[in-house]
């Protein structure tokens, strides 16, 4: 095999790739409070040497071997191998080893900063540190480069290819269409989240949440479930592939919607091919498909009818809590309500979330807003999007964990995520009919099947755009969102509103 010797030098980078995501993983859920700083230097030193690895020149000497060989020298598969490798060698070369090591350690002690600010509901504890954070990502887009904004230059770690051009022709519609949506369906809203309020101890609600994390097909010999501040997933390898929750005792779907979603990204992590692992062939096609998993798991099969037919009723024997009829609780579990926490929020509202985010931290990184007036900025654009006053900080713009972690660029990756997600959808139901009548049975094969086959497999064999061609026949198309909207909140009098969204473009 040609590339036999670049695998190997890879499957080094990911090994070190591991160490440090094992690290961040204990850092956000066993790790002392008062083990922070030394944390942040351990994670400093790792950095600094996986970055001195990823650029070695044995590493760039083998990737313009590879790049040299005669055509039809590789198949289809390590041609992509060696483009994908060679594209993160270019990325790497553009960044200094010390900025890696220093962004490191600041967005290592960031997150133990955010962690307490949050928790005490003061941003002025936090801001200092995300001045700092913000100045590094300015810093990186100026080493990785840009044509237009330096937004881009981020943007482009997370999904290849996407601008801020891009963002704003997608968001400015869809915010334009959700909002005045969104206080119709509120204003014609006769059910409540809070009707499902009731005390369920932590322990009685981690043992339903893995139970269905089990069933969708979360294997937890290579997984477990834990607590964090935020939920996140997070992949040594796919045969250790770990997510987190949150709890609230008095509202169970904060617990077990979190868990689905982010049993959505173990399970394409789990899905990856083991053979080709610390390669691109081993590694998600981007963050937006990665978040189209997540968001299929939570949204189209876990607030469905045909899911809740078969765990309803033992939710019911569980729980006595729960007296409402299926319906009455289909109907308050997918309620509108604007919630000021985003991983709370119902698919209507959730993407208003996201677009108040985007423009925020593009402003930031463009500096056109300043940090000491990110919170009143947040709040203004709150009231503006959903009709309601933020109360505190811990509600609003210290409620996420991606700005202390250094992650500029990845929020509007979970709006892409949302409309792949639909045309995903229309593509499964066609070429599985009874897909949702297997759901009904907690039979989750066929549907985890497909996306074995059309996603996971192939790694980062093709680009975002080419995997979604291939696997539902057409290029991103917003439409399937719109009409997924419709179906489930859209009326005779809203479906004006909701049909401004199929026109957006990404």
């Amino acid at each position: 095999m040609e590339t036999q010797a670049l695998r190997a030098l890879l499957v080094e980078i990911a090994h070190l790739d591991s160490a440090l995501a094992l690290l961040n993983w204990d850092q956000e859920v066993f790790m002392p409070q008062g083990a922070a700083e030394a944390r942040a230097a351990i994670l400093a030193s790792l950095s600094a040497r996986r970055h001195d690895v990823s650029i070695s020149p044995t590493l760039q000497a083998e990737v313009a071997r590879l790049q040299a060989l005669p055509a039809g020298t590789l198949d289809e598969r390590e041609q992509a191998l060696v483009r994908e490798a060679a594209d993160d060698l270019a990325d790497a070369l553009k960044l200094p080893t010390e900025f890696v090591a220093r962004y490191a350690e600041a967005t290592s002690k960031s997150q133990g900063i955010w962690a307490a600010a949050r928790k005490a509901n003061t941003f002025a504890d936090f801001a200092p540190a995300l001045e700092e954070v913000i100045k590094l990502n300015q810093e990186m887009a100026g080493y990785l480069g840009f044509s237009d904004s330096p937004y881009d230059a981020l943007l482009n770690l997370y999904e290849p290819g996407l601008t801020s051009q891009q963002i704003t022709a997608t968001f400015t519609p869809l915010k334009e269409a959700l909002v005045p949506l969104l206080r119709e369906a509120v204003g014609n809203e006769k059910s409540s989240r809070q009707q499902l309020s009731g005390h369920i101890p932590q322990a009685e609600q981690l043992d339903l949440a893995l139970e269905i994390a089990t069933a969708l097909g979360y294997d937890t010999t290579h997984g477990r479930l834990d607590l964090s501040t935020h939920p996140f997933s997070t992949s040594f390898h796919p045969t250790d592939a770990r997510i987190t929750t949150r709890v609230d005792e008095d509202d169970f779907w904060v617990c077990l919607g979190a868990t689905i979603h982010e049993t959505g990204h173990a399970l394409y992590e789990q899905g990856l091919p083991t053979v080709d692992f610390g390669t691109p062939l081993g590694q998600a096609a981007s963050t937006g498909i990665h978040e189209s998993q997540s968001r299929s798991f939570e949204n189209i099969i876990g607030r469905s009818k045909e899911f809740w037919s078969y765990w309803y009723p033992k939710l019911q024997a569980r729980f006595p809590i729960f007296k409402l009829s299926l319906d009455e609780f289909l109907d308050a579990l997918n309620a509108v309500s604007p919630s000021f926490i985003r991983v709370e929020a119902d698919e209507l509202s959730y993407n208003l979330h996201i677009i108040l985010r985007t423009e925020l931290e593009q402003a930031l990184i463009e500096g056109k807003l300043a940090v000491r007036d990110l919170p009143a900025a947040w709040n203004a654009k709150f009231k503006e999007y959903f009709g309601v006053e933020v109360p505190s900080d811990a509600d609003g713009v210290l409620q996420d964990v991606h700005w202390s972690c250094g992650y500029f660029g990845y929020f509007p990756t979970y709006t892409l995520g949302n409309l792949y997600s639909a045309q995903l959808w229309h593509a499964i139901q066609k070429d599985i009919p009874d897909v949702m009548q297997s759901v009904a049975r907690a039979d989750f094969k066929p549907f985890l099947g497909w996306m074995r086959e059309h996603i996971h497999q192939y790694g980062r064999q093709y680009l975002p755009q080419d995997l979604l061609m291939r696997a539902t026949g057409e290029p991103l198309n917003p439409k399937y969102f719109s009409d997924y909207l419709k179906g489930k909140y859209g009326s005779s009098s809203n479906s004006q509103s909701t049909s401004a969204i199929s026109q957006t473009t990404a």
